[in-house]
């Protein structure tokens, strides 16, 4: 994470691909991931004591849309002007 760089590539996107190349990588304690539910199982089964965060990019992302859900169904509220 500290260096924004990839560490690896696996040759699939699958849980199996994840859990094999962890097993190959001993030692790792913090796995950073999408919210992929593939990712996450292959991580549980590769490295079971590795912390699991999410990436900062879907962190935004997710948090950027749910702000836009927000303001969208409270657009009425917004155009209102408060009488004095």
């Amino acid at each position: 994470m500290a260096t924004r760089r990839p560490v690896g590539l696996l040759p699939e996107a699958s849980s199996d691909a994840l859990a094999a190349w962890l097993r190959e990588h001993l030692g790792i304690e913090v796995i950073c991931r999408d919210r992929a539910g593939y990712f996450a199982d292959g991580a549980r089964r590769g490295a079971p004591d590795a912390v699991q965060v999410a990436d900062r990019w879907h962190l935004m992302a997710n948090l950027t849309s749910a702000v836009e859900r927000v303001l969208a169904r409270k657009r009425s509220c917004l155009n209102e002007r408060d009488p004095d």
